[in-house]
């Protein structure tokens, strides 16, 4: 934080924008931080009393990170000190991106949105089948998604394998179940 010098702040991110797209054409993209501005052990009770209220109180119902905190000149901070952050303050942040190391990605053309949600098209057993998917990233060229998938009552998030036959255009003809023959590329 530009107003504590002598303090880093690691946390992780709290909301971010899924694509580098903007009307400023420069790759910035806007992320956020919720931080706990307090003590652990008062974050503990504020944890333990969202939980309880499945986080009704809180924006995008996501709770804040505790932050670890390093003191780069002075003493140490010691870690039960409150972090005591202000409206107004604001600081530089350096972000890490986690790695992309073996990921499969898609053209964005493959993507679909229908009512503020996406999908792509799968093809198994020769129909196309519409998958909701989490849009991770996507630069307007390439997308990297996750698949949400059913398993018994839960939904859970599956990455691409690479082995999946996805239809990357003409997706407004198709219906979820439709048979089709497909052009492998």
């Amino acid at each position: 934080m530009n107003s504590l010098p002598a303090l880093k702040i690691h946390a992780k991110l709290t909301r971010f924008s899924p694509s580098l797209l903007n009307p400023e054409h420069d790759r910035t993209m806007r992320v956020e931080v919720d931080l706990y501005n307090g003590d652990p052990a008062s974050f503990q009770a504020f944890v333990a009393k969202e939980k309880a209220s499945a986080c009704a109180d809180l924006k995008g119902h996501v709770l804040p990170q505790m932050p670890s905190i390093e003191r780069t000149q002075g003493p140490i901070m010691p870690a039960t000190e409150p972090l005591n952050l202000f409206p107004g303050m604001y600081g530089n942040m350096r972000l890490i991106l986690r790695g992309l190391k073996n990921a499969f990605l898609l053209p964005s053309s493959a993507l679909v949105s229908e009512g503020g949600r996406s999908f792509v098209y799968l093809i198994k057993e020769g129909k196309a089948v519409k998958v909701p998917v989490e849009v991770q990233a996507d630069d307007g060229k390439m997308v990297k998604l996750a698949l949400i998938e059913k398993s018994g009552s839960q939904l859970i998030k599956r990455e691409l394998t690479g082995n999946e036959e996805v239809v990357s255009s003409n997706q407004g003809e198709l219906v979820d179940g439709q048979a089709v023959k497909t052009n492998p590329q």
